[in-house]
């Protein structure tokens, strides 16, 4: 069995001569190891302090999420807590290109790509996707699940959310209860509705190289420019951190595209 450093060390620094020379079994050795396990115990542990802020190494997990601003999620493993938290430490001071996104977003355990719109095309038909299209094996008449409708429109990353009150009325022009001489008919807003700003596509040609997707695999023409992206499929309660490397590798001026379904 090999000796504990701590041991070596013990056994490094006893005096020459016969007499420290421990009997095999005796009293003095079992004395000189007790010694060095408790001095290994306490060594062992104090090199954990060399890695505390190592992502991948850390024995406080928890702490350093909270100390870097990373929210626990319970609904991730340790690795991926671990990989999500590499990614924030280590993040690089970037350039804003689409390869320093990529590599971040998935050194953080999204399996997605990034990709610009280079030739530039129109974005806009990467909004929508559908759920049945026209040749599917159920796209037909008579079909119980077959329907002509979006189903789902693609999420925008341009700032963080920005949130806006509005007012909501208990009477509008041209209700049922709405006119001179009804007793209950008053002009007064009853709430504020909290709603999130909603950006929309440029419709300008020379903005539209200012977009970039983030999604699956792609299909490409043959001069480069996108055909089709697949949506990835990742968790609901990551949306938040998705978005936040995204927003913190992007150039301000970019928009991104998620080619993604939250679930």
């Amino acid at each position: 069995m090999s000796k504990s450093l701590s041991k070596s060390f013990i056994d490094a620094v006893m005096p020459k001569g016969s007499i420290w020379a421990p009997k095999t079994g005796g009293f003095f050795e079992a004395l000189l190891n007790g010694i060095a396990d408790s001095f290994e115990a306490i060594r062992l542990k104090l090199a954990e302090l060399a890695d505390i802020r190592n992502a991948k190494k850390t024995t406080v997990l928890d702490e350093l999420e909270r100390d870097t601003g990373v929210s626990f999620n319970p609904n991730l493993t340790e690795a991926e807590r671990r990989a999500a938290l590499d990614s924030r430490i280590n993040a690089i001071d970037n350039t804003g290109s689409r390869q320093e996104l990529e590599i971040a977003l998935q050194k953080a355990g999204f399996d997605v790509f990034v990709y610009s719109n280079s030739p530039a095309v129109d974005p806009s038909r990467f909004l929508n996707d559908y759920l049945l299209v026209a040749g599917d094996e159920f796209s037909f008449a008579g079909e119980d699940d077959a329907f002509a409708g979006v189903f789902v429109e693609n999420e925008l990353v341009v700032n963080g959310d920005i949130v806006f009150n509005s007012l909501a009325f208990s009477f509008v022009a041209g209700g049922e209860f709405s006119f001179a001489g009804e007793d209950d008919a008053f002009a007064a807003a009853n709430v504020l509705i909290q709603q999130l700003f909603t950006y929309l596509l440029p419709s300008d040609p020379t903005a539209w190289p200012f977009v970039f997707f983030v999604g699956g695999a792609a299909t490409f023409a043959p001069d480069g420019s996108l055909i089709t992206i697949e949506n990835v499929d990742i968790d609901d309660t990551r949306r938040i951190e998705l978005r936040e490397i995204i927003l913190k590798y992007k150039p301000a001026f970019t928009w991104g595209m998620l080619k993604v379904n939250f679930i």
